[in-house]
């Protein structure tokens, strides 16, 4: 039995669209959040974007950045607290975000439960509902998203103690956070927030009394928080697998070990090793990942290079565009036979613990892939790549001041200028089909028609700028200096 990277989430779509009224169209909502900087060498000035797309999109046009599948939902506050304990304040913040997300989000919410008519490209209504089908962002975020603590898996109910299994521990769903939620809120007033903080922290939560996916019918933390290629495989490699064989070979070897490999035209070239990176980027860790092995094969014990092996190709495995049943298999193979390895990295006196929670993780993407499809079509990259057209741009095209208010009104600005463009392009064609339906009930058959002149009209998007300088007319500027025979030569060509 084989499938595709379409066939799982259509399993999916068919389990909920059974849940649905006869006829009703389900419309995926797929969402993205991380901060981002939009100042330019100083200022400090961070944006929180929201990113909104749909599920219902080609994963082919998904992963385009010049498709625009991503558009920008709102901008979350960014708040600075000035209560005296640092553990109140990270409360207060995560409580607003969560605040400022229900009230954007309640349209959303309101669609999944009862459905909205919504139109068609081709002017058809539809009665569709918007569960979330996935939610786009690093640890940090995943774990704010879903309500629980930094020691706990946002997934599943695994702890910290049993990041290291190697099996996939149960689901973590809607309905135990927010009966954990509610246990603490009956023994602790949410206003006493040290008290209160205290007892969510007991029941392995991080503090959030009103979850932003509640109520939000056909979605649970567990099914839309899935596994992330740039955080989950390349930044977990980067981290933990390079940060082993640096220990196990040594700092000055290992970097001797790049420094003479010899690469193929179009790979990345590391002639001083990679200790020193500086700004190390999505893709370093990808350009590291091709040539740790041969860097450290023959300095290590076997089964070390093993572990790190086996690892590495559970990375390379999971990121195929489509699966089959025997694909999973070597995916689940490879992610186990690391497992049966890994106290060689123990052994090493590298790691002491199995505490890392991206490990955990992993036993999520077998499951995930099964249930929503590749994972390579929930990549941050492109939602990342986003926020230079969707906010870093347009800041930089203001005056500094009031960036949240200026980005909204260049945007809209923006799609304005798109959608007249669009109708200009649109009522030619319609009048040339309306004139030759025309000339086809008129005339009798056998007659060409006459060709019918239309205005012709260029488009052009607006500049995001509006301070560029003008063009110099070079050839009048030329006209008023003085001829070259005439200039003075330099003496040392003289």
């Amino acid at each position: 039995m084989s499938f595709d990277c379409l066939q799982a989430p259509m399993m999916t779509y068919l389990v909920t669209q059974e849940a649905l009224p006869q006829g009703a169209t389900l419309l995926g909502v797929v969402l993205s959040d991380d901060k981002t900087n939009i100042s330019v060498m100083s200022g400090n000035r961070m944006a929180y974007p929201l990113l909104i797309s749909l599920a219902n999109i080609n994963a082919h046009l998904h992963n385009k950045a010049s498709a625009h599948a991503y558009l920008l939902l709102t901008l979350l506050p960014i708040a600075k607290f000035t209560h005296k304990t640092t553990h109140v304040r990270s409360l207060l913040q995560d409580q607003l975000v969560h605040q400022a997300l229900n009230v954007v989000l309640s349209p959303l919410k309101t669609a999944a439960s009862m459905g909205v008519m919504m139109s068609d490209p081709r002017g058809n209504l539809r009665y569709c509902f918007t569960p979330l089908a996935t939610w786009i962002a690093d640890m940090p975020k995943e774990s704010l998203l879903a309500g629980t603590g930094a020691k706990v898996s946002p997934v599943t109910t695994a702890t910290s103690k049993e990041f290291g299994d190697a099996y996939w521990h149960s689901p973590c769903t809607a309905a135990n956070t927010l009966a954990a939620i509610r246990r603490a809120c009956s023994q602790y007033s949410p206003t006493d927030y040290k008290n209160f903080l205290k007892a969510m922290k007991q029941l392995q939560l991080n503090g959030i009394v009103e979850p932003c996916w509640n109520p939000w019918a056909l979605s649970d933390p567990s099914d839309f928080i899935t596994p992330e290629v740039l955080h989950h495989f390349h930044r977990m490699s980067w981290d933990h697998d390079v940060k082993w064989c640096i220990i196990a070979t040594g700092a000055a070897e290992l970097d001797f070990h790049f420094s003479i490999i010899q690469t193929l035209v179009g790979y990345w070239v590391f002639n001083k090793g990679v200790l020193k990176l500086k700004q190390v980027t999505g893709r370093d860790h990808c350009a590291v990942q091709c040539y740790i092995i041969a860097a450290v094969a023959g300095s290590v014990p076997r089964k070390f290079l093993i572990a790190i092996h086996t690892l590495l190709n559970f990375h390379y495995l999971a990121q195929v565009p489509s699966f089959t049943t025997q694909s999973l298999e070597k995916v689940a193979g490879s992610l186990q036979e690391f497992h049966d390895h890994k106290e060689a990295i123990l052994r090493q006196g590298i790691q002491c613990d199995w505490q890392i929670l991206k490990l955990e993780l992993l036993q999520s993407v077998v499951p995930s892939i099964r249930q929503l499809g590749a994972v390579m079509q929930w990549s941050a990259d492109i939602t990342e790549h986003a926020h230079i057209n969707e906010i870093k741009v347009l800041a930089c095209a203001g005056n500094n001041q009031n960036y949240y208010s200026q980005i909204a009104r260049h945007l809209d600005r923006l799609d304005k200028w798109i959608n007249v463009g669009m109708t200009m392009k649109i009522s030619p064609t319609q009048a040339r089909t309306k004139n030759m339906n025309q000339w086809a009930r008129t005339t009798s058959p056998g007659i060409l028609p006459q060709p019918i002149e239309f205005p012709t009209i260029s488009l052009s998007l607006p500049p995001f700028s509006a301070r560029c300088p003008p063009l110099r007319n070079l050839i009048a500027h030329s006209q008023h200096q003085q001829p070259v025979s005439t200039l003075p030569l330099n003496p040392r060509y003289s």
